[in-house]
């Protein structure tokens, strides 16, 4: 499993949140992330095609 771990020392003192796929928690004193293989990506690496192009074809299915 890969994974990383943050754990914040003075919580009260020093407030910190946390955000993942535009969701976000405030006041967090411990944080783990991991990675979900089970969901599909697209990763939009072409190099026939600049980025602007790639993402506007990804946006709009051109």
């Amino acid at each position: 499993k890969n994974g990383i771990s943050f754990r914040v020392l003075d919580a009260i003192k020093r407030p910190v949140s946390a955000v993942a796929d535009q969701r976000e928690v405030r006041d967090v004193a411990e944080v783990s992330i991991g990675i979900d293989r089970t969901s599909p990506l697209t990763l939009l690496f072409d190099p026939e095609h600049a980025l602007d192009d790639r993402i506007t074809m990804e946006q709009f299915a051109v």
